[in-house]
């Protein structure tokens, strides 16, 4: 039996005393970089795991899978080139003209009302001076494929010089069209509208998220084109089939995009360092120069800390959530309630509170577009039935089969649209002020009006809301003046 005297425990007691020190601070050194090696393993396959099913998915991960997964297209094909000659017609910037319509601060009159002689003219002569442009335009919008030049290798901000480009041709494609339905040229017109409609087209491939949203503007600008055109003339049925042919094309491409974008937004934040994201806008900006040590102090423990990784992966199954959510009909509650759950999440998450918001908007823009959509097809399915009876129809239901598969239904609220003929309330804007940020007053002419209660759920009369405030205070219409 051993005794306290024993040489070998009182060696040990004795190595022990003399090393106390030495040994509590090699434990306080070893044991918690031991906890946060493992926890940092645990991190990291947590996160291959995650990238491994998305992959399964065919969905890219990395930067590099990113720019791969935007096809190439060869160059006979491919109608970026095509654009890029049209852009290289005219001016991506709108024209600082307040007689100019569509591309410039002039306000389009009222339905039915005339075009000011000075505004006519004005636009009359900017188009010309971009007549060039137009049938460039037309026919790269003819094309299938479309693949820009854009390197997405090198993440968030990566240059989209396109983007505005588009959007002006989509102007220009609509001031051509309301120009010539002036001259009672429908054929030109509908040609021009037709363009305006097959432009969007253009993004659907691009897993960008600002490219889908100015792909839905510029289906935007198209469908407000068409409801123009219709009230200053009168189309064929031929010509109103055609139309619906495009508009039900483009509408499954705007709903269809946004997976592809929100695809591309995960890649393009989960690879992009901290100092990027702040410099991007995704957050308070901090600053991030190579010289300030307090910011690469605070950069290098986010991503020693695990942090980075952790916000990655929890970013990662936020848009996984989303993505699952594109593919249902529009639901606010439900939009409301996973926006409330992000916001509610632990303060180790401060970026992705932030841009949740930004994110959950985007289902009611892409709502707005389909309603959008489905009123403008109502509509010209509408004045189809007029051509052929001499009369409009009751109720929608008179449009069924032969004009509409089935009455649209509404994707804010679930119901049909709603229809009313007689009396319909427009907004003109008042005398001396511009169109996008002017005062608008009611007024009461007969026609027909189809229409989506809009954002808001609210079934506001009908009411045609030209101003920027159109989708959140009033209804999503298709309205044709009438006697």
């Amino acid at each position: 039996m051993k005794t306290p005297s024993d040489p070998e425990q009182s060696g040990f007691s004795g190595f022990f005393a003399e090393n106390k020190t030495y040994i509590i601070l090699s434990l306080l050194i070893i044991v918690p970089f031991f906890v946060w090696g493992t926890y940092y393993v645990i991190l990291q396959n947590r996160l291959e795991k995650l990238n491994s099913e998305i992959r399964s998915k065919g969905q890219p991960v990395t930067l590099q899978e990113l720019d791969k997964w935007y096809t190439e297209v060869p160059a006979p094909e491919n109608a970026a080139d095509a654009y890029q000659t049209a852009f290289r017609e005219y001016a991506k910037e709108p024209s600082d003209d307040k007689l100019v319509m569509f591309c410039g601060f002039a306000a389009i009159p009222a339905l039915g009302d005339p075009i000011q002689e000075d505004v006519l003219k004005a636009s009359s002569e900017y188009l010309e001076s971009k007549r060039e442009a137009i049938p460039l335009l037309q026919k790269a919008a003819a094309m299938d494929k479309c693949r820009f030049n854009v390197d997405l290798k090198n993440g968030i901000g990566v240059p989209l010089p396109h983007l505005s480009s588009l959007r002006q041709g989509a102007r220009l494609l609509g001031l051509e069209s309301l120009m010539e339905m002036e001259k009672g040229n429908c054929d030109k017109a509908v040609e021009a509208s037709v363009a305006g409609l097959k432009l969007p087209k253009s993004l659907k491939d691009e897993p960008v998220l600002i490219s889908y949203l100015v792909m839905i503007a510029c289906e935007s600008i198209a469908l407000s084109n068409i409801e123009w055109i219709i009230n200053r003339g009168n189309l064929s049925d031929s010509q109103l089939f055609e139309l619906s042919k495009y508009i039900i094309e483009s509408e499954k491409n705007c709903v269809n995009s946004i997976e592809i974008a929100l695809a591309g937004e995960r890649v393009s934040w989960t690879n992009t360092p901290l100092e990027n994201l702040l410099d991007s806008g995704y957050g308070p900006s901090t600053p991030s120069t190579p010289g300030n040590l307090l910011a690469r102090f605070f950069y290098s423990s986010y991503e020693l800390s695990g942090l980075a990784t952790l916000n990655k992966i929890k970013y990662a199954e936020m848009i996984e959530e989303l993505m699952e959510i594109s593919k249902t009909p529009y639901n606010k509650s439900r939009l409301d309630t996973f926006e409330t759950r992000i916001r509610n999440l632990p303060m180790i998450y401060p970026l992705i509170k932030m841009v949740a918001p930004a994110l959950t908007a985007l289902f009611a823009k892409k709502a707005n577009i389909e309603a959008a959509s489905k009123v403008t097809l109502a509509g010209l399915a509408v004045g189809r039935y007029r051509l052929k009876h001499g009369k409009l129809p009751e109720s929608l239901n008179d449009l069924v089969p032969e004009f509409l598969p089935s009455i649209p239904i509404d994707p804010f609220n679930g119901n049909q649209l709603i229809y009313k003929k007689g009396e319909v309330v427009l907004e003109k804007l008042l005398p001396g002020e511009e169109s996008s940020s002017g005062k608008y007053e009611n007024i009461t002419k007969k026609g027909y009006v189809i229409y989506s209660v809009g954002q808001n759920g609210l079934d506001d009369g009908g009411v045609s809301m030209r101003s920027s405030s159109k989708y959140k205070h009033g209804d999503i219409t298709f309205t044709v003046i009438r006697e």
